[in-house]
Parts: structure tokens; sequence; C-alpha cells
């Protein structure tokens, strides 16, 4: 018969077996006080307890045990849980029960075994040395719901013939009554393991959060560790901490904090360094009265401390309380007797090793392998937020050597302090902006979307979006040092394909994948160009009319091909008027609406807002497109008003040359469109290479040729593509030859020319100076 259960799978304790009919009044009493104990007990070892002495006396034993089954790699082993009748010592140095003839039917759950006298049972092989005397022996399993065996009651004697029938039933009725409260009592200490686990998690989600957030902004060393101080004290109660930077092969105090008990202001510890000859100062600064810490500002690698272990292991080290401290780290130890519990995290990006972060307590700790986890993610975050420190500390330093050369650059200079999800842009008299960072999940601080605006010292801006692969705090790491290194590139002038090329070895140590769009304008003529990697496709607005910009060029995500990896940069022209949003997928992908028609929807938002301010346009086109973000959203929304008396503007000019008797005519649009340019001393050179390149093109091919005029700073382009792959090559000819001169003359006249593959045929191109 099973027992019932109720809706939670506990056994109630209100179902009972009847008492054997022995007329045992007291035995009747010892049953009910069993019942009502079990009833009032919850955690398993009292449960235990109270079935084995329960056992004990109802059986008349003079000792009981009970076996609690275990599985380990090498098969099925019976350990020893609790003792009844004896001193549990006696137990202790026992090796565990063997699989004999007649123990086999308990532990198997076959049913009870009652033997008179061991001695002469033949069922029997021995006890091990130093076991107590046992004569009479008794056991009956101790069976589950589901019929699986949780244990066995062992009972025995040291006179023979001291176990009845009664006895036996008793016993079973016993382990009736210990089947129920052990799956009861497991299924609570379960539950309260669980309850405890989520809460445990909740907590240190939102202890990352708020560190996470917190360090986002930081710029300084001082400021991170007061942020992080703060934080750990209120979640954690932490009494100090510490920060180790490796320097060669010694572990140095950078700073760290004493946290005070009272109210007043924590005094920060003075850098290690800087009183290597004070010890005296150093004490009264560590708070420590006469022990000396003054050895322990440079750690060598080689030294038993926490820092050092933790960094030379890579995991989290920890010592749970008093003891343990003294027993692993006894000279640190002594030398911070009021410490019970210490914590060392260890700093390392991407196999990099920074250092340790140390954490101490002034009473025990539990590091469970979630608490574990937890100090993992804070050195994440630290380590990130060092890393991005460095990086700014290196922009800052090529900032420094760029004013030498450069009259203004205080645009610059503010640009680079917000390299991080800035709260504040630069300015240009040509290009306002709006930006909006919405994180995906409610209270998120950080995500692996970012923004940027670089000014450079030319007065050339470029507008950045981008986005890191995941929603990890790893993610938020990679997309700090993406976003860092990428603002110092675009800032000392680099071409947008050239910056992206350098910032690729970054992403691909992360082991993740970055996607990005650059959009570089030159406020003065309105000229512009974009670089995509992997991202989606800005949207423009001219007038009344609204769309997404060309799809062609681009490239890869970064991180996807290694130094192989190539972007390809489009120009383009802006107007006085023109309105541009770039923004990341989060802004269109919907798990309940595919990407095209989101696309749709928001050309079409763009449009019906009309010349609403920028502030506004970011704001409805955030609120309406993603209402319930499932992922991060960056976006930009840009405006370019132009300058008075700029410079014509020149764009790319196209001609399809269908026969040799076009070949005129390719001149004369060459003629017309660098006379257009106000590029006349560059006519002549520029229409003897087209003649020549369409001329070849056309000959060795099927036609037809396009012609592409494309302006490039203080040169021309000329692109003249084919349907056929196979290049131009010279034939020995000389300049007297009517045949076989083309490529010569371009050697000859062209500042640079070469063959790129285009489609399934090729593009031949050249360069020739405007002035």
């Amino acid at each position: 018969m099973q027992p019932p259960t109720d809706t939670n799978g506990f056994v109630p304790q209100q179902w009972r077996f009847e008492l054997p009919a022995s007329g045992d009044v007291d035995a009747a009493a010892l049953v009910l006080h069993l019942a009502a104990e079990l009833n009032s007990q919850a955690d398993l070892p009292s449960v235990l307890q109270t079935v084995t002495d329960t056992a004990t006396t109802l059986s008349g034993a003079r000792f009981g045990a009970f076996f609690y089954n275990a599985s380990n790699e090498t098969g099925l082993s019976y350990v020893l849980h609790v003792i009844s009748g004896v001193d549990a010592a006696s137990f202790f140095s026992l090796p565990s029960p063997r699989i004999t003839a007649l123990f086999e039917p308990t532990f198997t759950g076959q049913g009870s075994v009652r033997s008179d006298d061991v001695a002469t049972d033949p069922r029997f092989s021995g006890f091990p040395a130093n076991h107590l005397p046992v004569r009479s022996y008794l056991a009956t399993p101790v069976v589950g719901r589901e019929g699986a065996v949780i244990g066995a009651l062992l009972l025995g004697h040291s006179d023979p013939a001291m176990f009845t029938e009664t006895s036996e039933r008793a016993v079973q009725l016993v382990a009736a009554h210990a089947a129920v409260a052990v799956e009861n009592a497991r299924l609570f200490t379960e539950q309260n393991a669980a309850l405890e686990l989520a809460e445990e998690r909740a907590q240190s989600l939102e202890l990352l959060q708020e560190v996470t957030s917190r360090l986002a902004g930081m710029f300084s060393l001082d400021d991170a560790i007061d942020a992080l101080v703060d934080t750990l004290v209120t979640h954690l109660g932490i009494e100090r901490m510490g920060l180790y930077r490796l320097e060669g092969d010694v572990l140095r105090a950078m700073r760290a904090r004493e946290i005070p008990a009272n109210d007043a202001d924590a005094l920060p510890w003075t850098a290690f360094v800087d009183l290597s000859g004070e010890p005296d100062g150093l004490r009264a600064s560590l708070g420590l009265g006469g022990q000396d810490l003054a050895h322990f500002a440079s750690i060598p690698l080689s030294a038993p401390t926490l820092a050092r272990e933790a960094l030379r292991t890579g995991k989290v080290v920890a010592v749970a309380d008093r003891d343990q401290f003294l027993a692993g780290y006894p000279e640190l130890a002594r030398a911070m007797p009021n410490v019970h519990a210490a914590v060392a995290v260890p700093l390392r990006v991407f196999g990099s090793d920074h250092g340790s972060l140390t954490l101490t307590w002034l009473h025990p700790m539990r590091f469970s392998p979630a608490r574990r986890r937890l100090m993992e993610a804070v050195g994440e975050q630290l380590c990130s937020t060092l890393e991005r420190i460095d990086l700014f500390t290196s922009a800052a330093h090529a900032r420094s050597e760029l004013r030498r050369h450069v009259d203004e650059l205080t645009d610059a200079s503010q640009t680079l302090q917000r390299s991080f999800l800035p709260e504040e842009l630069p300015t240009s008299d040509v290009v306002e902006v709006a930006v909006r960072y919405a994180p995906g999940a409610k209270n998120a601080e950080v995500g692996g979307d970012w923004y940027d605006m670089v000014v450079a010292p030319s007065g050339r801006v470029t507008l950045v979006i981008g986005d890191v692969q995941g929603h990890s705090f790893s993610a938020a790491a990679v997309m700090g040092r993406v976003s860092a290194a990428l603002h110092a590139y675009l800032l000392e002038g680099h071409q947008l394909d050239v910056a992206l090329t350098r910032v690729n070895p970054i992403v691909e140590q992360s082991g993740l994948l970055v996607t990005c769009c650059l959009v570089s304008l030159d406020p003065r003529t309105g000229e512009m160009t974009i670089a995509r990697a992997g991202h989606p496709v800005p949207v423009y607005r001219r007038g009344d009319l609204v769309g997404q910009m060309p799809e062609e060029g681009g490239g890869p995500p970064l991180g996807v091909f290694g130094p192989d990896a190539r972007w390809e940069v489009r120009n383009g022209w802006a107007q006085p008027g023109d309105r541009l949003l770039l923004f990341t997928d989060g802004l269109i992908e919907r798990s309940d609406v595919d990407m095209d028609t989101q696309l749709e929807s928001l050309v079409e938002l763009m449009a019906a807002q009309g010349d609403a301010r920028l502030d506004e346009a970011a704001d409805t086109i955030l609120s309406k497109m993603a209402p319930a973000r499932g992922d991060d959203v960056a976006l930009l929304v840009a405006d370019y008003s132009g300058i008075a008396g700029s410079p014509k503007r020149r764009s790319v000019a196209s001609l399809v040359v269908a026969d040799l008797a076009s070949v005129a005519e390719a001149r004369q649009f060459t003629t017309r469109v660098l006379r257009d340019w106000s590029l006349e001393g560059a006519v002549d050179i520029a229409t003897l290479l087209v003649s020549e390149l369409v001329t070849n093109a056309l000959l060795h091919t099927q036609g037809p040729a396009t012609l592409e005029l494309v302006p490039a700073g203080d040169r021309v382009r000329i692109h003249v593509s084919d349907p056929v792959a196979h290049g131009p090559e010279a034939q020995g000819a000389d300049l007297e030859s009517e045949h076989g001169r083309g490529v010569m003359l371009v050697e000859a006249m062209a500042l640079d020319w070469g063959v790129d593959p285009h489609g399934a045929g090729k593009l031949v191109w050249a360069e020739v100076a405007t002035t």
C-alpha cells in the first residue's frame, strides 16, 4: 500500500500503520511519540536520529544504526549515518558493511532479516575487527513510496535470541514511519535549498546590476574603487577591500579602503608604494595598531597569500572562518587579527592578468558556488573598468601629443572623455545629434550596444553605432574596449576601413562578434563616406524623400575573418536639411513582426515626423518602434545643416559605354563632369586615360563597359568595369605602335592604377591628380 501525498509532494504525517497486535501499551505510546516527533521535525539528521532511537528502544536492542544509501563512481556504497545505544565514535573507524547473504535482502529492499545467533547463521561471514559483539541481529529496509530503498535499520544485541516476531513487526512499523518522515525531510531540505538559491541569485543579480551601473561611468581608479566599496558594503557587508595590480613578478597594492564601524567617512589606504620607508605611518593608516603590514605592500608571486593564489590559479580563493585563515595563510592571518573571512578574485581579461581584488569580513562567511560566481563577475566588471581606464589614459596621452601639432583640440578632448556610452557628445556647427540607449531587460544598466560621435581636428565628424554579440557582462567589457579603441583611431584621423582593421584583433581575442556602422561627414563640403561591418543600413530623410541608404558595400562583422577581413567604404553626399538615423538591430527585431515590416514602419515613422526636433524624434522612434524591448537598443539621429558658400559638391558620375563608337562620348562625358567640378586641370590626362581604358575593355570583352568618375580628395579615380575577369597586359609595344600601348600609357600617366575583382568580371582603376 502506497501512502497518499498532498499537492506539494509531501507525505501527510497523519497517515499511519496499525500498531502490532502485541498489546504492549508502552510500545504504542512510544510509536505515538515517534509520530509526534517526526511531525514536528523537518531537518533530515534529526529525523534519522529519532527513527534510530525509537527502533532501538522498541526492539530491545543494545544498539541500532541507520545506514543511508549513496552511490559513487565505483558502485553502491553504504555510509553510516546515525547510531543509537552506544558511543558513535566506536563506529567511525569501521568500514561500510559488505553485501553478503545476511545483509543483501535488507539493502536491496527484499524484506526484513532476523537471526537469533549470527555466530551459527550460515549467511553470516563475520564482522570487521573491533566491532561491537553481536549475537542477535534484526534488520529491515526503509523503502520510499516509489519503491526505492532509502536506507536500512540494523539492530544488534550481544546475547542470542533477543529479537521476536513482535520486535520485527515493531521495527517494520518504525521503518514505515521513517520512510514517510525521511522523504518529507528530504523534500523540505530540497525546497529550502532551492529557495535559498533563488534568493541568493536574486541578490547576486541586484548586486551585479549596481556594480555594472556604477563602474560604467568611471574613468579614474579612485572613483572606481570608491564606487565598488560603497556597493559591496551595502550588499555584502565587507570590512576591507584592496586592489593589487600585477607589475612584472610582483603584486603591488595600488589602493584600498577600510570600512569604519561607525558612520564616519571611510579613510582611504594610502598607496603602499609611497610609504615603503614609513612603516609607522602605514600602520596608522591601516588602523591595525602594532601590526605591521608594510611587507604586504609588494607581494612576490611566490609568496603564500590569497591575492597571489587567486592570480596563479585564475580562480576565486576564499577562507570561510578564522581557523581556515590561520591554517592556510598564517602570516597574513596573524597580521590581521580581527579578520575571520577573506576572498581574493583574479582580475583577468582575455587571458591577460591584471592583478587581484581582495575583500575581508570580521565574521565567518559561507562561500557557495553561486557566491564564488558572483565574486568572479564582480572581478570581471572591475577588470573591464581598469581596461577602460588604461585605454582612457592612453587616449589622453595621444591627445596631448596631437595638441602640439593642432591649434584646436578641445572638442576632441571632450569627445575622448565620453568613450563609453557618453552622456554628452561633442558639438558641431553643422551636425546636430540626439542619442538614446535603452537596455533590453528591466533595471539592466549596461549591454553590448553603443553609440559615439568623433570630431577630428580637421573638423570632420564621424557618427558611430555598434552592437556586441550577447547580453553578458563579458559582452559589455568587449563593448568598452572596442568603443574606446575605435574612438581613438578615428580621432587620430584614420580612414574608416583602417580603423575597423585595427580594432578587429581586439574583437578576435574576445571570441565574440561585433557589428558597427560608421558614417563620416566633411561638414565643409558635405562629402560623406560610409563603412559597415555586418550592421543594419542607416535610414535617411531628404525633404519628402525617406528610405534606407544603399546596401552595397560593407563587410563582415568584426572578429570573423581575422587579418584577411576587409571593409569597403562607400561615398556619398549630404545636403543641408538631411536627417540621418543610425540604430542597432534591437530597434527592428521583434519576435512577432518580421524585420522587413519593421523597417517599413521605421521609414513611415521618419516620414511622419516632418521637421520635429531631434530630441522629440529620438524619443518617438524609441517608444513606438521598441515599446517592449527584448534586446538592447541604441540609436543616433543627426541633422546636417551645411555651410553657406561651401565648395561645389562632387558626386560619383557614371556612364555605360555600349561599343567602340561611343568612346568619344565617354571622353566628352569626362570633360563635362570635370569642368562641372571645377577641375579643368585634370581634363587632359583624365580623358586620355578614359579613352585607353574604355577602348581596351570593349576590344577584349563582349561589352558593355561602365565608366565611373569618383572624387577622392586631391585625386579623381577613374573606374572602368567589364564582365571579363582577365586583366589587361602590356604586349611589348612601344609608343609608335598602333596596338598594345594602353597599359604603357596608363602606367606612365596615372598617379596609381590597378585591377580589382568586380562581380564575375573586373574593375580597372586609375588615379589622376586634381591640381
